[in-house]
């Protein structure tokens, strides 16, 4: 599914202030929805437009894991808070972004 907005739609519904999808977490005895970060891992040389997006949304790198794939390149983990999202989504430029697509 690469390639096909998925993530782009999540954030989308995630982070829209519907109701249904007002608070993005798990609950489980990790205790994931106490912290407001997200991660994603990537290989960002190999998977270029997750890594465009993830840009786009604030991710910053946080640090370089070993990865299983050494062909495809460097194995990121790069990270963002629930803020910094809602920061770009509701910034005029983004809007138009999303009307448009």
């Amino acid at each position: 599914m690469r390639g096909k907005g998925l993530m782009k739609s999540l954030f989308s519904r995630c982070f829209s202030g519907d109701p249904n999808f007002d608070s993005p977490c798990c609950s489980d005895e990790r205790e994931y929805d106490k912290t407001d970060i997200i991660s994603v891992h990537t290989y960002p040389d190999f998977y270029k437009e997750m890594f465009c997006l993830i840009k786009k949304y604030g991710f910053i790198e946080e640090k370089e894991l070993v990865g299983k794939y050494k062909g495809k390149g460097r194995f990121v983990r790069y990270v963002t808070t629930f803020a910094e999202i809602r920061k770009i989504m509701n910034s005029p430029s983004q809007i138009c972004l999303l009307e448009i697509k």
